[in-house]
């Protein structure tokens, strides 16, 4: 797992402590039971966390079950209709805004102050065009992988 993951679950878990020591449930012992899981899926959504924040930390109180070889109450239908139901009470709006010709010769025109390079500038403003053009994420036209091709 990466360390982001480890400290997400790690950061479930620690709201899940909270909830057990606050409403006095009895100690932690696996499996959890889905009647205790789905109160605490409550207590997550009063909170007002999102149903995206809720499903994560769920995630890890999956994984810790599925580790331990017990039986995964985050996949009892109880569990699921509650998340539907938060994500229905709740929903989330995507804010991010399109990229229009204006923002994206904005975009350009800052190139120049926040590059290292001339290479990198020219670089990235084919991205940027390419990508505007084709209608293409630039995830589509990166990768995080290293290379396996040599220059020569």
């Amino acid at each position: 797992m990466s360390p982001s993951t480890i400290k997400t679950y790690r950061r479930g878990w620690s709201l899940f402590n909270d909830f057990i020591r606050i409403y006095s449930i009895s100690p932690l012992t696996l499996p959890i039971s889905v009647s205790t899981l789905a109160l605490f899926v409550a207590y997550l959504h009063k909170k007002e966390l999102s149903s995206q924040s809720i499903t994560t930390y769920l995630s890890g109180i999956s994984y810790a079950h599925k580790l331990s070889s017990k039986v995964d109450p985050t996949s009892h239908f109880l569990i699921s209709t509650l998340l539907k139901g938060a994500q229905r009470l709740s929903p989330s709006y995507d804010l991010r805004l399109p990229i229009t010709v204006c923002i994206l010769n904005r975009l350009v025109k800052a190139l120049k102050h926040t590059c290292q390079s001339h290479y990198q500038e020219k670089l990235f403003r084919a991205m940027f065009l390419f990508a505007f053009n084709a209608l293409a994420p630039c995830s589509k036209i990166t990768s995080c992988k290293p290379s396996t091709r040599s220059f020569i």
